[in-house]
């Protein structure tokens, strides 16, 4: 249990440092103290100058001896050395591969800790995905290589943003996967691999389970194969005689339906018998 450190610790320290104040809030009893200071996890240790925080968090060990040391650490830092800042806008960024199986699986972005609780109304899971692929990353130049069609499918999170517009709110983002290969031309050294990937986007309350960005991903059994080559020469040399022969032949039977009806309209007009 901290708070029996917490008020031994409270109890020694004007002897150490008199002009520091030990206080503590209860966020079930007072959010609002808690929401403005941006504080989601229970217990946090802060330390404030009048209204000002001076640092963000306190992550060391929860002992009477760390506590003051870290008071004393802290306070006595030259104001000019020391960020009176504080950040409101917090967040953090993930970076990181994940091998996995070829099966249907998924995995979860959530706010934990063993020695934290939180608070479901403070936690906000709005977030940005700068880039999400599966398979070795394509180049630039071989996205350049497929259609702009089809590349876009690749990578559809890219720079996408998620926001929260409510408390206790998860978010889910469903991908199913495509194995694909775009062959530029004859040799294997056109053959480029990559995923195409079709996603769906939802949220949904948590409550009262803290919220989370949950990735689920279903890899098909199928593949799919895009071919893109040029003509051979003599394909080429066909079509064009192909084009050359349909054209003589149209000409060639315009021509004597034309002169047929010449020898018609020219031909003299015989006259006519008369019955007595």
């Amino acid at each position: 249990m901290v708070l029996p450190v917490w008020q031994q610790f409270a109890a020694s320290l004007p002897s150490v440092r008199p002009n520091v104040k030990v206080a503590q809030v209860d966020c079930t009893q007072q959010p609002g103290v808690c929401e403005l200071t941006k504080i989601s996890g229970y217990p946090t240790f802060m330390m404030f100058k009048g209204a000002n925080p001076l640092e963000k968090n306190y992550h060391g060990d929860r002992t009477i001896n760390a506590f003051t040391d870290y008071v004393v650490g802290v306070s006595d830092t030259p104001p000019e050395e020391h960020p009176l800042k504080y950040q409101w806008h917090e967040g953090c960024l993930l970076h990181g591969k994940l091998q996995v199986n070829r099966v249907p699986g998924n995995f979860h972005v959530i706010a934990k800790s063993d020695a934290h609780n939180f608070d479901q109304k403070s936690t906000n899971t709005s977030h940005t995905i700068h880039h999400f692929s599966f398979g070795t990353p394509l180049s630039k130049k071989l996205l350049k290589k497929i259609p702009q069609d089809i590349r876009q499918n690749f990578n559809p999170l890219d720079e996408q943003a998620f926001v929260n517009y409510y408390g206790y709110m998860s978010h889910e983002h469903y991908i199913k996967v495509v194995s694909t290969t775009f062959e530029t031309g004859s040799m294997r050294s056109g053959r480029i691999l990559g995923y195409q990937m079709t996603t769906s986007n939802q949220q949904y309350k948590s409550d009262p389970n803290v919220p989370e960005a949950r990735f689920s991903y279903d890899l098909s059994p199928t593949a799919v194969v895009i071919s893109r080559a040029g003509r051979r020469w003599y394909e080429f040399i066909t079509s064009l005689c192909a084009i050359v022969g349909g054209t003589f032949t149209v000409f060639s039977l315009m021509d004597g339906v034309m002169h047929t009806l010449h020898r018609k309209l020219a031909a003299p007009m015989t006259p006519s018998s008369k019955l007595t």
